[in-house]
């Protein structure tokens, strides 16, 4: 949402849409929702969390099957400590800074 990464990464949250609509449900964790109806308007499996608390929203990513990490901190360490995770999908930029250290499946972008 006020992410200055987020906001330098367009292309990639385009190329996650076009990645969605692939999936039977998309669960959307944000603290900007209304961006975030805005930004994936085409996309007709979405439910979105409305944040209530950090850890909350921490505890729905980390236990995601498949993720597509935000170009920040948060969702990258949410894929680091993830057990389930199979798919994590990544900024290519978030990659080169910080890596990637589980062994789940990742596509960089």
């Amino acid at each position: 949402g006020y992410s200055v990464w987020a906001k330098l990464n367009q292309e990639y949250y385009d190329k996650i849409i076009n990645i969605a609509h692939t999936y039977k449900e998309i669960i959307i964790v944000t603290d900007d929702i209304d961006m975030a109806k805005f930004k994936f308007k085409s996309i007709k499996n979405l439910k979105f969390n409305i944040s209530r608390t950090v850890l909350e929203d921490f505890t729905i990513l980390r236990n995601s099957s498949n993720l597509a990490c935000a170009p920040s901190t948060f969702s990258w360490w949410a894929a680091q400590l993830s057990i389930s995770c199979k798919t994590v999908y990544m900024p290519s930029e978030i990659y080169n800074k910080l890596g990637h250290y589980r062994n789940s499946y990742l596509k960089l972008y």
